[in-house]
């Protein structure tokens, strides 16, 4: 199964995912599991884009941080 993580969401956040979860489809596991994912490989990239991480340690495509704004 993999490790289990706890997060506490605002109201305004659980309403945005209760809908997001309805329009998809998608249980509550799998939408959130890939929004993490997606997220945290997004939030590499930017390091790796800053030259703060020059080589992750892990066998995951990062996404292409030419798209993302500079912040």
């Amino acid at each position: 199964m993999g490790s289990r993580l706890s997060v506490s969401l605002s109201d305004e956040i659980t309403e945005v995912v209760k809908l997001a979860l309805s329009l998809s489809g998608k249980s509550q596991n799998a939408a959130c599991t890939q929004w993490i994912m997606e997220g945290a490989l997004r939030e590499i990239a930017l390091f790796k884009k800053a030259q703060l991480l020059k080589k992750p340690n892990f066998p995951y495509e990062l996404p292409d941080s030419e798209d993302e704004p500079d912040e």
